[in-house]
């Protein structure tokens, strides 16, 4: 017999379905490529990486536009952002930082899509600090952090040092507002209120990992001035008769490195 005009559509849909599987891993895989290419690239020049992480639709893309100034696509929908939106930012005290948007999690995430999204969600693993950024006007915002805490578990991300950045503070009254401390901050990503204070807490955080030198390089060991411009934080920098003297701000893998250049 003739198949009717149903089993016709089905197969035309299975047939779309399959296209567009293979339309997104095809892109995933070209991404996977350029983010390797950018990783590596990151790696020598000590940037740190700052990743934002979040339920679907907490606000994470609408985050990444007040913190950077930036104009990502800022959509109320599952999995609108699938690249990760990288951007470079400069903190007051002169810190430069990375700022990745990662795709929105949801529970239950299936295994299969969370392999799909594995490479998106390396930046994650990747990453010197978290920004949790929780939707606080969703009555379910407990359940769905803890959705959270669970795919960072499983992308072994849950040691990494952690901000919670509870948005959508102006849609609920301040008495219902959870208690601030320099881990849990109260933000409104859209009307900009308390940003500022998160970019403070972003850069006492990355730089606590730091540690202070305070060093006099000689003129003929001058690399070593290079080395400390490109991967730490010049604190300040005084030309004297006998070399360089220098306050920086320096990873343990970089004063390891300085080391071995002075001899110290």
């Amino acid at each position: 017999g003739t198949r009717g005009p149903g089993e016709k559509k089905l197969e035309i849909d299975r047939r779309r379905i399959r296209r567009r599987v293979f339309e997104l891993e095809t892109e995933l895989s070209e991404i996977e490529k350029q983010r390797g290419l950018r990783r590596e690239s990151r790696k020598a020049n000590r940037i740190p990486l700052v990743a934002l992480v979040g339920y679907t639709n907490a606000g994470k893309s609408t985050m990444l536009n007040a913190l950077t100034d930036s104009n990502v696509l800022a959509e109320d929908k599952l999995f609108a952002t699938l690249d990760p939106v990288v951007r470079k930012i400069t903190l007051s005290g002169g810190t430069e930082a990375l700022l990745s948007d990662t795709v929105g999690f949801i529970n239950k995430l299936p295994h299969d899509l969370v392999e799909a999204f594995k490479s998106t969600l390396e930046e994650v693993s990747n990453s010197d600090l978290i920004l949790q950024v929780v939707d606080i006007s969703c009555p379910y915002h407990e359940k769905q952090m803890r959705v959270v805490d669970g795919v960072l578990e499983s992308l072994h991300a849950a040691d990494i040092p952690r901000i919670i950045v509870f948005n959508k503070a102006d849609a609920v009254p301040s008495c219902d507002l959870p208690a601030e401390s320099e881990n849990r901050l109260n933000v409104s990503a859209l009307c900009g209120t308390g940003i500022e204070k998160l970019l403070s807490a972003v850069e006492l955080k990355l730089n606590s990992a730091r540690t202070e030198v305070d060093i006099l390089v000689p003129y003929s060991k001058y690399e070593a001035v290079s080395m400390i411009r490109d991967r730490g934080m010049l604190l300040s920098e005084e030309h004297t008769e006998t070399g360089t003297h220098i306050r920086a701000l320096l990873d343990a893998e970089s004063i390891g490195q300085l080391r071995k250049i002075l001899d110290f």
